[in-house]
């Protein structure tokens, strides 16, 4: 038996080290659901003649003088809300600090899904 495992756990790997590789895990998964694809699709929505709803990023969008300096303003908005999170999650105790990963997976589907069906009702 390896230490961190538990034969009444089917031998389920609960170390320390284990726990941070799926914690990394949800990191990556945030940062691809919630930093790529809500920035991506609303790129795109954007691209498409659609409005941005949060007020942060509309008024971002509203200050930028050209489509490129809108795609630079979003990436750095969405680049220091994640390291926000992260950093909040690095003042969490170890078992609380998931939360703030897998919050983000949960919020970056809604919104990729929001903003899937905006950018498929504003091009039909």
């Amino acid at each position: 038996m390896t230490p961190g495992s538990d034969v009444l756990l089917g031998g389920v790997d609960a170390s320390p080290s284990r726990w941070l590789a799926s914690v990394g895990s949800l990191w990556g998964l945030a940062i691809a659901v919630y930093g790529v694809g809500d920035l991506a699709s609303t790129i795109v929505g954007l691209q498409l003649g659609a409005s941005e709803s949060n007020p942060i990023p509309a008024a971002l969008i509203e200050l930028a003088p050209g489509f490129l300096a809108v795609v630079v303003l979003l990436t750095l908005w969405k680049a220091i809300t994640m390291a926000a999170f992260a950093l909040v999650a690095w003042r969490l105790p170890a078992p609380y600090a998931a939360a703030i990963p897998a919050g983000l997976c949960l919020i970056g589907l809604t919104v990729v899904s929001w903003n899937a069906s905006v950018i498929l009702t504003v091009s039909t």
